[in-house]
């Protein structure tokens, strides 16, 4: 059977020599800026040289297209069929390893303009998601309410590492609490492996990928359970993006084994135990298509409409996603309604737009598309 396919998290690749034209001033066009890179590198490896010894080939490595323009993208929507794609950073994922908030609000609007100028005004399947520097909280407040009202942005984008707090302090709460203004949803995305230290010890990386992505959405996760976040805002959905959902039922266990056994010492701001919010449908997971721990969460969940599809394409090869899709559509473990939620239904929810990509609901302001000089 057709199946409906949405695209939860793709991403752009961004070069400093396009960005700098879009930043704001005194940055304008500023080649002053190149005596450094914009964006810090993730972790302690070279990503090329590790592919060569690999023996990986460039589109075994996702690489057919390795920074893919909205043509191509354009076109890779129109092979695979899928409705839409929502855009995510590539490098600017480490924005907030930069502690100067001029400079690191500066590259996020440079950021933001860019992605809408290139990829969203030119094709309205792709749907862009507001990069934000989170050392001025009112100024990242700021750039999601003009993202989202004038470029009609679908969201935001958090990273899990380099924050001046972890994602469940109070100081985020204005930015949440925009962000529930608007109706857009909130995504929680691994970043940085250095800011979390967890390259530090690591010899291969392979062991960097697989334990950098999950700690810090657990770290977020328990975090933002802890500080009251999901009780406070009770219409803020938040996604939690690229690190599968194995991790999940492990963490919510635990932290309900505490909360019911020791809830006199937990934050007094926590009405819930974790439990209940994983199942209030507010929560949404990314999950692999291959990933075996799904039924699992599901069924702790109690739901089928939280977990989310992402091509992770230009990282991951867009000709292995289309089989991994085949396949999950006739995995023998799942429900069709399971299938149907993560293929589409979950992305639908989350982002709060139809099939065809449209808004549902508010309608934000679109402005007329204008080159940088």
């Amino acid at each position: 059977m057709d199946r409906v396919i949405i695209d939860s998290d793709g991403h752009v690749t961004e070069r400093d020599e396009e960005l700098v034209d879009y930043l704001p001033a005194p940055f304008t066009s500023n080649r002053r800026l190149f005596s450094h890179y914009f964006f810090t590198l993730s972790d302690k490896f070279h990503r090329g040289a590790e592919s060569i010894l690999d023996s990986r080939k460039e589109e075994e490595n996702g690489r057919e297209f390795p920074r893919p323009d909205v043509d191509k993208w354009r076109s890779l929507l129109d092979e695979s069929g899928i409705k839409w794609s929502a855009l995510y950073p590539g490098r600017g994922l480490t924005i907030n390893t930069h502690r100067s908030p001029e400079w690191g609000g500066a590259l996020a609007e440079g950021y933001n303009n860019w992605l809408y100028q290139q990829f969203t005004a030119k094709e309205p399947r792709l749907k862009g998601v507001a990069l934000l520097h989170l050392y001025d909280i009112p100024a990242a407040v700021k750039e999601l309410r003009r993202t989202v009202e004038e470029y009609g942005f679908e969201g935001a984008v958090l990273m899990t590492s380099g924050l001046p707090k972890p994602l469940g302090h109070e100081m985020y709460f204005p930015l949440y609490e925009e962000a529930q203004r608007l109706g857009v949803g909130v995504a929680v995305h691994a970043a940085s492996s250095n800011a979390m230290g967890l390259a530090d010890g690591a010899l291969a990386l392979w062991e960097v990928r697989a334990m950098s992505h999950g700690a810090g959405q657990i770290i977020s996760f328990l975090s933002m359970i802890n500080g009251g976040v999901f009780d406070t805002f009770t219409n803020l959905r938040v996604g939690y993006l690229e690190s599968g959902c194995g991790w999940v039922p492990y963490l919510v266990d635990r932290m309900d084994r505490i909360y019911h056994g020791r809830g006199a010492r937990l934050s007094k701001k926590m009405k819930h135990a974790p439990k209940e919010i994983l199942q209030s449908g507010r929560v949404f997971v990314h999950a692999e298509l291959d990933e075996r721990m799904l039924p699992v969460v599901a069924r702790l969940a109690e739901r089928d409409d939280i977990f989310m599809f992402a091509s992770d394409f230009p990282h991951e090869p867009w000709s292995v996603m289309r089989r991994e899709v085949e396949h999950f559509s006739n995995r023998d473990d799942l429900d069709d309604s399971l299938i149907d939620g993560m293929l589409a239904g979950a992305a639908r929810r989350f982002y709060a737009l139809d099939d065809a990509g449209a808004r549902v609901g508010r309608q934000p302001k679109a402005p007329a598309v204008t080159a940088p000089a």
